[in-house]
């Protein structure tokens, strides 16, 4: 089965699985979230900082090993 999306079905995509994951992990693990929360907003600006452009740059990682091959 093959399924061809135009750019903008893609980001809708994207945003969707997006929100399901999150849904599903905050559904299944609310304390562990709490706790994740907590941490968080305990970190300076410049820790928040350093881990969203790691996680960016994995994501980028992803992006790019899906669209290169």
């Amino acid at each position: 089965m093959t399924v061809t999306l135009d750019i903008w079905s893609l980001i809708l995509f994207g945003i969707g699985f997006w929100m399901l994951m999150d849904g599903i992990i905050v559904g299944a693990m609310p304390a562990m979230v709490r706790r994740l929360m907590m941490q968080a907003r305990d970190m300076s600006v410049d820790e928040l900082r350093l881990v969203g452009l790691v996680c960016a740059a994995i994501g980028l990682g992803i992006v790019f090993l899906i669209t290169g091959f």
